[in-house]
């Protein structure tokens, strides 16, 4: 829990277009990493 609670921090700081920056994953912007975990879980 403690966990959710740093990362929802994290992602409520970020500005609007930290949203579109491109992360560690190639080809991946923040908002499709943050967004995945969310996608995968809703079609299973």
């Amino acid at each position: 829990m403690a966990t959710r609670r740093r990362l929802v921090g994290l992602l409520t700081n970020l500005a609007p277009a930290d949203w579109d920056v491109p992360s560690l994953c190639h080809g991946w912007r923040v908002r499709e990493v943050v967004a995945h975990p969310s996608m995968v879980r809703s079609q299973t």
